[in-house]
């Protein structure tokens, strides 16, 4: 019965050794599987080598400015008597012919011009109006660009209208004249103002 008891005692004790020999081979194992594996240990979790990854950077163009447009430069315009159309022949007409057919008509009017100002006048442009003298109808308003004309010039100028249409008689005016680099000189005095009759 003595044998029996203590060979009982000593088989105990080698299974609890060989257990825990058994658990420190598995917690062995685990240990070298996990650092070959390359998993990360808690310490590099908590204090991270440095990074290489590059810092990326947005950039936005600039915005530019409007554009502004600068406003345009206002001409006072001014009154002025210096060119003028010099009063030869009948009220200022030298000379009016015409040619007309079935379906239009259209006019040749000669004119002196003079300036009496002080220095040159420029870019002189003449406005020719044409209105059927029975009804009132404008039949043309047409201006013509004369040139520079220095101080005291005297020109005279043939005017001939683009076609219009028919009127058996016209009244023919010179509405306005114009002068200087930006149109800034008028007169605007109705020079001739004359009525001829347009026959067949």
């Amino acid at each position: 019965m003595a044998r029996e008891c203590s060979f009982h005692k000593r088989s105990q004790v080698g299974s609890n050794t060989r257990k825990a020999l058994a658990i420190v081979m598995v917690t062995l194992l685990a240990a070298i599987m996990m650092a070959s594996s390359g998993c990360v240990y808690i310490q590099d979790i908590i204090n991270p080598g440095p990074t290489t990854t590059p810092v990326v950077v947005t950039l936005t163009p600039t915005p530019k400015p409007p554009t502004v447009t600068p406003a345009p430069t206002v001409v006072a315009r001014q009154m002025s008597t210096d060119v003028k159309v010099l009063p030869v022949g009948e009220k200022g007409l030298e000379s009016f012919n015409f040619t007309k057919d079935s379906d239009y008509q259209k006019e040749y009017i000669t004119i002196e011009l003079a300036n009496d100002g002080n220095t040159t006048a420029k870019k002189v442009t003449v406005t020719l109006k044409i209105i059927d003298a029975h009804g009132g109808n404008e039949l043309i308003e047409q201006p013509f660009v004369i040139g520079d004309m220095a101080r005291g010039d005297r020109k005279v100028v043939s005017l001939e209208t683009d076609k219009h249409d028919l009127a058996p008689s016209v009244l023919i005016t010179i509405e306005r004249i114009e002068w200087g680099d930006d149109g800034e000189y008028y007169n605007d005095i109705k020079y001739l103002n004359v009525a001829r009759s347009i026959w067949t």
